[in-house]
Parts: C-alpha cells; sequence; structure tokens
C-alpha cells in the first residue's frame, strides 16, 4: 500500500470512529457541526465511506466535544505524515539528480503518458489507466463503478463549462503557454508538458499541482469554490450558475475511460506530450477566466471586442431572414 491509499484509509478510519463517537454522544450531525463551527455536509462527509480532509482545528474542537484528550487531532496528525510523505516521493521523482536517472524517469513518464492516451480511448482500458497514473504519482480510487482521480495530495483540477475549456486549450495551445498581449492571456507552463484536460459531460477538468488552494476544506466557505470571469451573462443569456470548480481537499474527477457521475464519458481533451509537469491552479484561472469571460452564458455565443457578438449561423439571437 503506497503513502497516498494509506493516507486515505486511515482518513476512512478516523471518520468511522467520528461517526462512532457522535452516535455514542447523542448527537445528531447538525448538532456536532453546529459544537465545532463547521457545517453538517463536511461532517457527512467525514463520516463517509469514502473519507475526507479538513483542518487540524476540527479534530481539535471533536476532542474537546467527546473529551478524548487529543486523541483524535494525533491521529490527524499521523494521517498528514503520509501525505507529506507522498509528497516528498512525488516531488523526488520529478527531481533531476543526474543524467541516467533523468532518462529513466522521462521514459517513465512518457510511456504512462502515452498509456493513458491509449486507455482513454479504450472502453475496456481502466486498468492500463490506473496503472499509468500509478506511474505518474496520480492518486487514484475506485467511486462506484469506474475509477477517479483523488485531489489534495498531488493534483487539483479547476472545471468550467466545457465551450470554455475548448477555448482555453485552443488558445494554451496557439501560444505555447507565452503570454499573449493582444488578448490579454497571462503565461502559463508550456503546454507539452503542463496541459491535462479530462473531458466529462459539459465540463472539462484543467489538472493542476495541489496545495495552492487557499479555501479551508470546510467551514462557512464551500468546497468548490468559484470565481467571477468577466461579471455577468450578457442581456438574454441564461444564468451560467457555478462558473470555475476548484477541486482539492479529496474531491474527485472523473478518470477516463471512466464516466462521470451522470454517466456521460471521461475522455482525455488533452494530455502532455513531453513529460508533466502540472501548472499550479493559480496560475490557470486568470487563463480560465479570460475564456469564461468570451463564452457567452448559453454557451453558445463568442462576446468579442468592439461589442462583436460571435454566434451559429442558426442561431435563434439573429433575425429570421439571416438565419
Amino acid at each position: 500500500m503506497d503513502e497516498v491509499e494509506r493516507a486515505w484509509q486511515l482518513r476512512r478510519e478516523l471518520g468511522r470512529e467520528l461517526k462512532t463517537l457522535r452516535q455514542a454522544a447523542g448527537l445528531s450531525q447538525p448538532q456536532l457541526a453546529g459544537r465545532t463551527g463547521y457545517s453538517r455536509s463536511t461532517i457527512a462527509t467525514l463520516e463517509s465511506t469514502n473519507g475526507g480532509a479538513v483542518a487540524r482545528a476540527f479534530w481539535e474542537k471533536s476532542d474537546a466535544v467527546f473529551g478524548t484528550g487529543d486523541r483524535l487531532a494525533r491521529r490527524w496528525d499521523d494521517i498528514q505524515q503520509h501525505v507529506q510523505a507522498a509528497r516528498a516521493l512525488t516531488a523526488a521523482a520529478r527531481r533531476r539528480p543526474g543524467p541516467r536517472r533523468r532518462a529513466i524517469a522521462g521514459t517513465t513518464h512518457l510511456q504512462a503518458l502515452r498509456t493513458l492516451r491509449s486507455a482513454g480511448a479504450d472502453p475496456d482500458g481502466v486498468p492500463q489507466a490506473r496503472i499509468a497514473c500509478a506511474q505518474l504519482g496520480w492518486p487514484v480510487v475506485s467511486g462506484g463503478a469506474w475509477p477517479e482521480l483523488v485531489t489534495g495530495t498531488v493534483i487539483d483540477a479547476l472545471q468550467i463549462p466545457r465551450a470554455a475549456g475548448q477555448l482555453a486549450i485552443s488558445w494554451w495551445l496557439d501560444t505555447g503557454g507565452t503570454a499573449d498581449p493582444v488578448r490579454r492571456l497571462p503565461a502559463v507552463p508550456h503546454p507539452d508538458q503542463a496541459l491535462a484536460v479530462i473531458s466529462a459531460g459539459g465540463s472539462c477538468y484543467f489538472l493542476a499541482r495541489a496545495g495552492a488552494c487557499p479555501w479551508p476544506a470546510a467551514g462557512p466557505a464551500p468546497d468548490a469554490t468559484h470565481a467571477p470571469a468577466g461579471g455577468p451573462p450578457p442581456d438574454g443569456a441564461r444564468a451560467a450558475g457555478p462558473i470555475i470548480s476548484w477541486h482539492s481537499h479529496g474531491s474527485r474527477v472523473p478518470l477516463p475511460p471512466g464516466r462521470a457521475a451522470d454517466g456521460d464519458p471521461a475522455q482525455w481533451a488533452h494530455l502532455p506530450s513531453r513529460g508533466v509537469s502540472l501548472a499550479s491552479p493559480v496560475a490557470l484561472l486568470e487563463l480560465l477566466a479570460k475564456a469564461l469571460s468570451v463564452i457567452r452564458g448559453d454557451m453558445q455565443a463568442l462576446s468579442l471586442p468592439g461589442g462583436v457578438l460571435a454566434v451559429p449561423a442558426r442561431h435563434p439571437a439573429l433575425p429570421s431572414a439571416h438565419r
């Protein structure tokens, strides 16, 4: 069992202990949430069979509620040691101590990427995809009938509507990651090493390095944080709802060739071709927000400079004479 799997096993065990203590104390999930200052959904996630991640402060408050000294907090410390060990192993794999080791690591990663690409297009490629993710150090668990990538230790993911995601991918490839002052695009790492995107249902998931999410895992802030992009939708466009969702703290992302929660197939919209050095999610926010600001709320029109609106030829917004 590797460090990532061990950390998630310990998290599930700690969640089960939390449930046992809560029930023994005669407390409901909302009551425990009120006493600790966290949300009921956080309590439910921690107690679930999938486990969950939350700050040490929660376990300190739970120790106080149940009179368990510092037992829960110390168990959280043990979990964090495994999380840090997993991150250290991933960092060590990316270091380049010598020509021979560098060549071996590079070959392994490139082969893993090729395997992911081919497995993602094969309905029976799940075992190969899991092996490739293990070679890359990406944590995978079984979610229902299909495996999923687990965020929060090695990978985070930014989720945006598919139309805007496809535009962001095109911009990234076109610029090679360099800043584009004409289109006001920020600099991001080169796509050959950093651009990894999963398409599932109506969304694109941009994979990024874990550890940069500034929002807490629980409490008043939501687990999936939404960033504004370009203000409200133009007149006549429907409300877009959540715009950018930041997956971290154990949130899961569908792994190709699996399926999303709604049953839609998951596919690789893009994978790096020369290695894996994922960008920080903070570095991607500006690019993705810019792409969203160009896509109208109905996801079928582009808002271009000068007030120009580009729409499909049969779009309802066009006068009937021009359709």
